[in-house]
């Protein structure tokens, strides 16, 4: 239940925080992107984390019908504006598949690069640290 709070609270305080900061950027953004960025630094997701957030994802259709809703309550306007809907979708679409591809590239480069520097002679590189300091 905490966490379920937290994930309630969480863009509001990050909405706060930007209005008090004064940039212009959504609440709910920021607000994940700290909790991206806290579970990164974390390294794993709490099990109590993950229960309340598969249940919020089963529930994700549910708030597509008021969205849905709305684009039939107003098929005037996609008619007329076919054009720029589609190419907006269209740019979109692109940019994301563009994104996507270089930072899963940026992602297998960096997970091809070896994980650690080995050295031929560890006393060398403990000589060039500053006198009186070791590894």
């Amino acid at each position: 239940m905490l966490w379920l709070a937290l994930l309630m609270l969480l863009p509001i305080g990050a909405d706060l925080l930007m209005g008090v900061v004064g940039l212009p950027l959504p609440g709910a953004v920021v607000g994940f992107l700290l909790l991206l960025a806290w579970l990164g630094w974390r390294g794993t997701t709490p099990a109590e984390l993950e229960g309340v957030s598969g249940g919020l994802v089963r529930g994700i259709p549910v708030f597509l019908v008021p969205p849905s809703i709305g684009m039939v309550a107003h098929l005037d306007i996609l008619g007329n504006e076919w054009a720029a809907i589609l190419a907006g979708v269209v740019a979109g679409t692109a940019t994301t598949i563009a994104v996507t591809g270089l930072a899963a590239s940026a992602c297998l480069r960096r997970a091809e690069r070896p994980a650690t520097r080995q050295t031929a002679d560890p006393a060398a590189e403990t000589a060039s640290l500053p006198r009186g300091r070791t590894r």
